[in-house]
C-alpha cells in the first residue's frame, strides 16, 4: 500500500539563499496587555537553527546568513504562540516586535495522562504518524508528551499542544522545539497533514564517534529525499545526483513562460519567476528512484524503492527555490517511499552536505 503525506511546515513563501553577508533580526516582545517586557520568550526563524531569546528587557536579537522568506515565531509559556513573515535580504536589517497575548488555556491544571488508555493509545499512533517507524524514529524522543492534546474529529484525530513541544533527536544530532498550527491525522492509514513551526538546535557531541555518527545520518536522511530531488530538479542535475525519472525524464519539463505565472499568482508572480522554477508535469503516473539497483531490462529491481509526488492545483504546476522547498507545500503529496519520511528524518532548512 502506498503511503501519501502532505509536510506543511510553515504557511508562508519560502525562498531561501546562503549569503556571506549576515542579517540581524532584533525586536521586543511585551505583554500586549500590561506592556511588560516578557524575558526568556523565543524567538525563531521557523525550521532553522537561527533564533535567541529575550533579556530582561524583553529584547532580543540575533544573527543569520539566510536570505529570503519566512516566518519568525515568537513563544513563550503561558501566552499564545505569535507568527510573522518577514523577508530576509543581505544587508537589510530587521526590527520585529511582538505583542503576545496571554493564553488562559494553558494555565489550567495539566491532566495526569498516564493512567488514560485512550490517551496512551492516540499517543502512540501520533508517534507512528509523525515520528515514524523507523530505527531513526526509535531514536527520536517527544520529552513532554503530557502537553499534547488528541480530539477525535469524523474519524480522524487533531492534535494541539498547550506548550511546546520538546524532540530529541538522538539519530540526527537535534534537540527540536516545535509548535502545532494545524495536525490532523488518520490513524488508521497513517496518512495526514500538518503545519508546525520548529526550532532546531545542533546536540553537542560526546565524542567524535558520536558526530561521526550523526554526520552520516544527516546525509543518509538528505541524499535521496524529496528535498533532495526537487533541489536537484532546480539545478539541473537531476542524472548526474543519481535520480532517475519513469517512464522518461521528458515528463517533467522546465517552463520559462512568466504568463502563465501572471494569470495564476497576479501580483505576486514576479517574485516567483525571480527567486522560483516552474515544472510542468506531464504523466501523473511518474516515479522517481535515487542510487537504483537495476535489472537487465533497465527496470528497478525492488519497486518499494521508488516514490513519486501528485500535484493538486492548475496546470501540474511545480514551483520549488534552489533549495528544495516548494512555494505551495498543500499542493504536492508525496507517495511511495518518500511517503514513507517523517520528522525523525526532517533536517532543517539551513543544513547542508
Amino acid at each position: 500500500m502506498s503511503m501519501k503525506l502532505i509536510f506543511l511546515i510553515t504557511l508562508t513563501l519560502i525562498s531561501t539563499t546562503l549569503n556571506a553577508q549576515e542579517v540581524i533580526i532584533s525586536g521586543k516582545i511585551i505583554d500586549k496587555e500590561t506592556n511588560e517586557p516578557i524575558p526568556g520568550a523565543n524567538v525563531y526563524l521557523s525550521n532553522t537553527v537561527s533564533g535567541a531569546s529575550t533579556g530582561t528587557d524583553g529584547e532580543y536579537t540575533f544573527s543569520t546568513e539566510l536570505e529570503g522568506n519566512f516566518v519568525l515565531v515568537a513563544t513563550f509559556i503561558g501566552y499564545k504562540t505569535q507568527s510573522k513573515p518577514i523577508i530576509l535580504k543581505a544587508g537589510n536589517n530587521q526590527i520585529a516586535n511582538f505583542q503576545l497575548n496571554e493564553d488562559v488555556t494553558q494555565l489550567g491544571e495539566i491532566v495526569v495522562r498516564s493512567s488514560n488508555k485512550e490517551w496512551q493509545k492516540q499517543l502512540s499512533q501520533f508517534k507512528d504518524f509523525f515520528l515514524g517507524t523507523d530505527n531513526f524514529a526509535s531514536q527520536t524522543n517527544i520529552l513532554n508528551p503530557e502537553m499534547i492534546n488528541f480530539e477525535l474529529e469524523s474519524g480522524k484525530i487533531r492534535v494541539t499542544n498547550l506548550q511546546p513541544i520538546k524532540i530529541n533527536n538522538n539519530a540526527l544530532g537535534y534537540n527540536i522545539t516545535v509548535e502545532f498550527e494545524d495536525v490532523v491525522f488518520d490513524p488508521f492509514r497513517n496518512t495526514g497533514v500538518y503545519i508546525i513551526y520548529p526550532k532546531f538546535d545542533e546536540m553537542k557531541a560526546r565524542n567524535r564517534n558520536q558526530e561521526r555518527r550523526w554526520k552520516k545520518n544527516r546525509e543518509k536522511s538528505y541524499i535521496g529525499s524529496s528535498r533532495h530531488f526537487f533541489r536537484s530538479l532546480f539545478e539541473d542535475n537531476v542524472r548526474s545526483n543519481r535520480f532517475k525519472i519513469y517512464p522518461n525524464s521528458n515528463v517533467i519539463k522546465k517552463s520559462e513562460d512568466p504568463r502563465m505565472l501572471q494569470s495564476l499568482f497576479g501580483s505576486n508572480w514576479k517574485y516567483i519567476y525571480e527567486n522560483y522554477s516552474s515544472f510542468i508535469v506531464r504523466n501523473k503516473a511518474l516515479e522517481i528512484g535515487h542510487d537504483l539497483t537495476l535489472d537487465y531490462t533497465g527496470k528497478p529491481k525492488n519497486t518499494n524503492e521508488l516514490s513519486s509526488f501528485n500535484i493538486n492545483g492548475y496546470y501540474n504546476l511545480l514551483i520549488i527555490n534552489k533549495v528544495g522547498l516548494i512555494y505551495n507545500p498543500a499542493s504536492v503529496v508525496l507517495v511511495g517511499k518518500w511517503g514513507y519520511d517523517r520528522f525523525s528524518k526532517y533536517l532543517p532548512i539551513d543544513y547542508k552536505l
